[in-house]
């Protein structure tokens, strides 16, 4: 049990002033629980919208291949930090 109030009392102590509003009165289980919906969707759009952005992305005449091969280096990039890695076999078939 100290342990219980002793980390949610740090979980509130690093959050901002309207996220501890809303946790003042939860347990460090129910905090994480909560915390875990807020952010979930917001990092599933985000790798949709990533996801959608790389598979989207082609190649336009006149511009330079480089420029294309990074963009899409970073779109996979941003898919592995957001716990979506893809396998190098298929980034390399898309950039392709």
């Amino acid at each position: 049990m100290d342990d219980m109030v002793d980390v949610g009392c740090l979980m509130l102590a690093t959050m901002d002033s309207e996220l501890q509003k809303q946790h003042e009165n939860m347990v460090a289980y129910e905090m994480i629980q909560n915390l875990k919906e807020i952010y979930e969707g917001q990092a599933r759009q985000e790798r949709y919208e990533t996801s959608k952005a790389l598979f989207q992305c082609k190649m336009t005449e006149g511009t330079p291949v480089g420029a294309r091969v990074i963009k899409m280096m970073g779109y996979v990039q941003t898919l592995e930090k957001l716990g979506f890695p893809l396998k190098n076999e298929l980034a390399t078939n898309l950039i392709l």
